[in-house]
């Protein structure tokens, strides 16, 4: 019976490990205009660049908003609300278990104009204190 008890206390610790191994990431941030007001409602397109698999979210009553669990890669995320510019931001590169924080600006206008902003996500995870390194092939054998 002792020996049941202590295989189950190891296999649910092993469980736990691997849970919390992710292979996705993740775009979080805020939708505001230029004053500084938050935008509830904002439509938010989150395009994976090379397979071109796209994700639609909205930012929430306060101008947050959320693009879980998705794989690793370059992405480009558009805003558009209406009465706004939208907004593109492209060459983001999301690593393994990255949460990256990507705020949006919107300015008043008409539609018929863009805004688009070519940039990097930061490395730096703003989200936990984790330390993270993502390691190649070559380190591993």
């Amino acid at each position: 019976m002792f020996r049941n008890s202590l295989l189950a206390v190891i296999l649910a610790g092993g469980t736990t490990c691997l849970l919390a191994q992710r292979t996705t990431a993740d775009i979080v941030g805020a939708i505001t205009d230029s004053t500084g007001s938050v935008i509830a409602k904002a439509q938010i397109t989150v395009t994976n660049e090379s397979t071109g698999i796209k994700r639609d979210t909205a930012s929430n009553e306060i101008g947050n908003y959320s693009a879980p669990l998705l794989p690793p890669g370059e992405y480009r995320v558009m805003v558009q609300s209406p009465g706004f510019h939208p907004v593109t931001r492209t060459g983001i590169t999301l690593d393994v278990d990255q949460t990256a924080r990507i705020d949006f600006v919107l300015e008043f206008g008409a539609v018929s104009e863009s805004v688009q902003v070519a940039a990097n996500a930061s490395l730096v995870d703003t989200q936990t204190a984790t330390l993270k390194e993502v390691i190649d092939q070559r380190r591993i054998q």
